[in-house]
């Protein structure tokens, strides 16, 4: 009799500690891909020129702490979320200095708010507006 209730006790645990697994998670929370801002909304270039890529390069670079950011030719054409990595030091001939990298990838997104686009980056929230630069909500 006590071994039965002693498995019954631990299946019901088991079952328990499973569920506390399966809370949805915040759609709008920092770090999970998503906007942070229920307001913003998600936003694609519609003059994909040098002005806004300059002007989308500073910014980015300002959120990520860093001189400078290159960006592709098509960024934030076809998609609103861009993920970047830092670019690996390597020595004359191409080899890594320092190994892998465990620096985690930054990922920002263009948006369209009150009017105005802005990048954001979306595990902190931050973001800074692009007054020169033409955007679209999707």
């Amino acid at each position: 009799m006590l071994k039965r209730w002693l498995c019954t006790a631990t299946l019901w645990v088991c079952l328990a500690g499973c569920g506390i697994g399966n809370v949805p998670a915040d759609p709008a929370s920092p770090g999970n891909g998503r906007s942070v801002s229920a307001q913003g909304q998600p936003a694609l270039l519609l003059t994909p020129d040098a002005t806004a890529y300059a002007e989308l390069s500073e910014a980015i670079a300002r959120l990520m702490e860093m001189n400078q950011v290159m960006l592709a030719e098509d960024a934030f054409t076809e998609t609103s979320v861009l993920t970047l990595e830092r670019k690996a030091h390597t020595d004359p001939q191409g080899r890594p200095l320092m190994g892998r990298s465990l620096e985690k990838p930054v990922t920002v997104e263009l948006q369209r708010l009150a009017g105005e686009c802005v990048i954001v980056h979306l595990a902190t929230g931050q973001r800074i507006a692009l007054p020169s630069v033409r955007c679209q909500a999707r």
